[in-house]
């Protein structure tokens, strides 16, 4: 799952990716939208 998001702190886009393992974790990066 990926998704655009604005910081709370600073009100810039960050891209959020989210990616569930077969066990049930989630791993999750978050880079800035404009790299």
């Amino acid at each position: 799952q990926q998704y655009v998001e604005d910081c709370e702190v600073c009100c810039q886009p960050w891209t959020v990716n989210l990616h569930y393992n077969g066990d049930g974790t989630a791993k999750v990066s978050v880079t800035p939208l404009d790299q």
